[in-house]
């Protein structure tokens, strides 16, 4: 279950990274 909250987050951060 914390291993897809990592892979969750670090979604997430691909994403900020690419919109900002």
């Amino acid at each position: 279950m914390k291993m897809l909250t990592g892979i969750v987050l670090y979604q997430l951060v691909q994403v900020v990274l690419i919109l900002s």
